[in-house]
């Protein structure tokens, strides 16, 4: 019988490569100049943040991959809230309970590449 974190470990390459992709789409908006209050390079990351906190929520922040949520993290903080954590933290407030509760109905909790 396969136990939720056996299925958590069978599903973390697929999702470790979104987190790089959000990486990358935001990364290359930026190098194409384009600043827009919301393009797709923030939506991809504003997608990788939200697995990356069900993910720690789930299974504990050790479990996860923390560069690949970090570089998420910080690169969301900068391009949609200017670098102020406080409003990241507030719209973090608003929308945890939403954001985890589609993922949840979608898949389990990934884990770190071990």
């Amino acid at each position: 019988m396969t136990s939720k974190r056996d299925a958590a470990r069978n599903s973390t390459k697929p999702r470790v490569i979104r987190l790089l992709l959000a990486l990358f789409a935001a990364a290359s908006f930026d190098a194409a100049g384009i600043d827009q209050p919301v393009s797709a390079g923030t939506v991809a990351l504003e997608s990788a943040f939200w697995q990356c906190d069900f993910d720690a929520t789930e299974l504990g922040i050790g479990e996860v991959d923390a560069v690949a949520c970090t570089a998420v993290y910080d690169m969301l903080k900068q391009r949609k809230f200017a670098g102020d954590f406080e409003k990241l933290l507030r719209w973090w407030e608003r929308n945890k309970l939403l954001e985890h509760a589609k993922l949840r109905a979608r898949s389990p909790p990934m884990q770190a590449p071990r």
